[in-house]
């Protein structure tokens, strides 16, 4: 992927193995350094250090997957103009575009959990239903699914397959972690080791998820340069290599 800003400026390559590498590295330190720091805390019976905290609102690791959410969403609009370019529909690529921004402001600033508990207060759910935000969230990622199934299926395979692929470990560890963590968490609250180790797997999956997301995109966006206008606009076009 080629990037230019404003005509005769020349472009920048962007690696899809050096990207694939970064986010890995980043995802990895991250989680272990979250983990790392809860152990050594509880072993010297202070306080935890909130910033490297993958369970807490404000952190360098929830920073990190909000970040991932806007690239994400950058991404896809660099897509639009890929598709645009080739004459493809650009719907899906803008209105993904849009999601991504959207989860992106929720997970800065916990909307969904927030959410949740005024609906768990509301329903007195308890148990596996302790965390009930996450079925009206997986109603929302099965409408999102279903409003996308033309934008995947115009993607070549490759793509296809690791956006499924991201789909499926983003869910499982936003989702399917927070309904097994549920009741333990009720019962035992949400600083015992099961529940930093769960959470600690939660965040680790839902941010490798993205990761994945990202890196196929990057993959697919492979050769194409657009261009970054300030002022008027400017044509894409696909790189010939």
């Amino acid at each position: 992927m080629d990037a230019g800003v404003g005509p005769g400026t020349g472009a920048v390559s962007v690696s899809t193995r050096a990207v694939a590498i970064g986010l890995s590295v980043m995802v990895v330190g991250l989680s272990v350094a979250s983990y790392a720091m809860h152990l050594l805390t509880r072993a010297a019976d202070v306080g935890t250090i909130a910033a490297l905290d993958v369970g807490d609102e404000v952190s360098l690791p929830t920073w990190f997957a909000s970040g991932l959410f806007v690239l994400a969403a950058l991404a896809l609009l660099v897509g639009r103009q890929k598709a645009s370019a080739e004459g493809s529909s650009t719907r899906g690529w803008l209105s993904l575009a849009v999601v991504m921004l959207a989860l992106s402001i929720d997970e800065a600033v916990s909307l969904h959990e927030r959410f949740g508990s005024a609906l768990r207060d509301l329903l007195d759910t308890s148990g596996f239903l302790y965390y009930v935000w996450v079925f009206p969230a997986l109603v929302f990622v099965a409408l999102v699914a279903v409003m996308q199934l033309g934008w995947l299926r115009s993607l070549p395979s490759r793509t296809r397959a690791l956006v499924v692929l991201s789909g499926v470990v983003f869910v499982l560890g936003a989702a399917g972690l927070e309904l097994l963590a549920g009741a333990g968490d009720e019962a035992h609250g949400t600083e015992t080791l099961t529940s930093v180790t769960m959470t600690a797997f939660e965040e680790l999956a839902e941010m490798a998820g993205l990761s994945l997301f990202v890196v196929a995109l990057v993959d697919h966006l492979s050769g194409f340069r657009f261009h970054l206008v300030f002022g008027r606009p400017a044509s894409a076009s696909i790189a010939r290599r």
